[in-house]
């Protein structure tokens, strides 16, 4: 299943395989190929279907293990198959115009995800490419009130500020475009955060963190001098800094250097 994606009937993935017969007389033995024409797939006319527009079924966002935010191509966004589409209230032919089938899509959609509800969820390695998936992924984002566990690694993300997550307390945003602590969201309960392989050069905006565990490994900022002592010294509850907890070192370092620019 997919967050706003298409429904795809797993039978319809085993008709698609290729099937292989060898020709008769044929002087190297190469297998000839016959394609099966998998459009006889009872499955086939739903394969760009949402499957929050499918009614039959009870599975809501928070179920979902990895969702996908993806959109059929241009030329296959049509009417639903039937079965599909949103619920006519008042009996059949309750709906008459786009506009207002949309709408009641989009009602419908909403009732499904249920992405209030979702307490773990891992948006990774969405491959933003297209507009409308940007859209939907930065309204499911806003959704996501009760969300303690989220990973959004790898999505060329670079500014997250706009976003407040009040129930995270795990966050994973490895491999993204972030340049900068002040880009992050606001997560007043977080405690877990993933940086690694980012940008990020300075730690300005750092203090603001509250954060038991921090990951910053393939980051520029790991280079500058005495990093894990500043590190800490910027973050007060930091237990743990790229897998390891906080040593003496880190914080005999900068009050040996604090101590001597007194003197």
């Amino acid at each position: 299943l997919m967050a706003t994606a298409f429904f795809h009937d797993p039978r319809e993935a085993k008709d698609e395989e290729v099937e292989e017969e060898k020709e008769e007389g044929m002087s190297l033995g190469v297998p000839a190929i016959r394609v099966i024409d998998y459009s006889t797939n009872p499955a086939h006319a739903y394969r760009y279907t949402r499957w929050t527009d499918i009614q039959a079924h009870d599975v809501s966002g928070a179920q979902l293990k990895a969702p996908r935010v993806r959109q059929a191509p241009s030329h296959h966004r049509t009417r639903p198959p039937p079965g599909c589409g949103p619920k006519a209230v008042g009996g059949a032919g309750a709906i008459h115009t786009p506009r207002l089938e949309s709408r009641a899509l989009a009602q419908q959609r909403d009732q499904t995800e249920k992405w209030e509800q979702a307490e773990n969820v891992n948006l990774s390695y969405q491959n933003l490419e297209d507009p409308f998936q940007h859209r939907n992924f930065v309204r499911i984002l806003k959704r996501l009130s009760a969300c303690g566990t989220l990973a959004l690694v790898q999505n060329y993300i670079s500014d997250l500020s706009w976003l407040t997550l009040p129930s995270c307390t795990h966050l994973s945003l490895g491999n993204n475009l972030l340049t900068s602590f002040k880009n992050l969201p606001r997560t007043p309960v977080l405690q877990h955060l993933d940086l690694s392989a980012n940008g990020i050069d300075t730690l300005a905006g750092a203090a603001v963190l509250r954060v038991t565990e921090l990951v910053l490994t393939g980051n520029p900022v790991t280079f500058i001098e005495d990093y894990r002592a500043r590190v800490f010294d910027a973050v007060p509850t930091l237990l743990l800094l790229d897998g390891h907890p906080r040593f003496d070192s880190d914080v005999t370092v900068l009050r040996e250097e604090r101590s001597c620019s007194l003197m």
